[in-house]
């Protein structure tokens, strides 16, 4: 429709041009194009911000006939990107999250797309809890689990886990799929039946229910946000302030792997050169840091008292930067 326009595509595109930005100041392009990206962005995030109707961040307009969809129902779709693009202030973030978690995290899986709402109960009827009105979707959990990563670890390490297909197959053993692969959505507890595919007229999603990559993909890619990682021009930026005391996450680019005294890990670009990693510790951790290690080699600690600590040295082709940190 020439008239409507969708708030998700304005919350994402605002952190989208951000990124695109922040590639082009290290490339080295036009500074002009650079200036011109962010002002979009900027554009974008206040479009975002003035749909915020005091409780959640409205899903679309659909033009002068049909008006607001999302305004008295929450669509989790453009709830992260507010988040993770800047739209949303403290307060609003802090308020955002704990409806997320009223109306939307009800089950034993993930967070529903949709609250119990007059838009699902207008659109859908009877139907609810399952494809677009309101079922649970791995491809849109994991943006939420990125942005309360930001901000709530405890929670997003929950919701991640909540996302998983031992977890799908714990809350439903009687149901086949969901426990090596599955589909790309699951029922809502307010489906007549919770837990399953979507098995409508138009749609007969129990004759396929697996083979679908997005519990598979969704659950690695959100793995690498709970730890906080981004590239930066220098190398990489990492918060492992994780509610867990042991754990590991392994790649061939990057690694980390804690334990209760000590955390280690590994950066292998592809190609070779001198990096700097910005690695946020636990508190508890960062008082009591007796040594840092970069290849093997004993480094002074910089900036510990902050929690983020500086780790600075080389990866070659044949041998990425490894660190250490150990405490006591």
């Amino acid at each position: 429709m020439a008239e409507s326009e969708s708030v998700l595509n304005s919350a994402m595109a605002a952190w989208v041009f951000d990124e695109y930005a922040r590639l082009l100041d290290y490339s080295s392009a036009d500074s002009s194009l650079a200036t011109e990206v962010r002002a979009n962005a900027d554009r974008h995030r206040e479009a975002t911000r003035s749909q915020w109707n005091g409780k959640w961040f409205k899903r679309a307009w659909l033009g002068p006939k049909l008006g607001w969809l999302g305004d008295t129902t929450l669509w989790i779709e453009p709830q992260p990107w507010a988040i993770l693009s800047g739209a949303t202030t403290p307060t609003q973030t802090s308020d955002l999250l704990h409806t997320i978690n009223d109306q939307l995290r009800l089950g034993p899986l993930g967070a529903a797309q949709m609250s119990d709402g007059p838009d699902m109960r207008k659109v859908g009827g009877t139907n609810v809890g399952t494809l677009e009105l309101g079922a649970i979707w791995p491809s849109l959990n994991q943006t939420l689990v990125w942005a309360l990563a930001r901000t709530h670890p405890a929670t997003a390490w929950e919701e991640w886990k909540r996302n998983s297909l031992a977890c799908h197959a714990e809350a439903y053993p009687d149901i086949w799929y969901g426990v090596w692969i599955g589909n790309d959505s699951y029922n809502s507890p307010l489906s007549k039946h919770p837990g399953g595919a979507a098995n409508e007229p138009f749609f007969h999603g129990t004759d396929f229910p697996v083979l679908n990559l997005h519990s598979h993909a969704c659950f690695l890619y959100s793995a690498s946000k709970l730890l906080g990682m981004e590239f930066t021009p220098e190398g990489m930026a990492m918060n492992l302030e994780m509610p867990v005391d042991s754990y590991s996450f392994r790649s061939p680019l990057v690694g980390v792997v804690m334990t209760k005294d000590r955390v280690e890990g590994w950066y292998a670009p592809s190609r070779p050169g001198n990096w700097k990693l910005r690695i946020t510790l636990p508190a508890s951790a960062t008082r009591k840091i007796s040594r840092v290690e970069v290849n093997e080699k004993r480094t002074p600690v910089h900036n510990p008292a902050s929690g983020m600590i500086e780790i600075a040295g080389e990866s070659t082709l044949d041998s990425p930067l490894r660190w250490s940190v150990i405490w006591r």
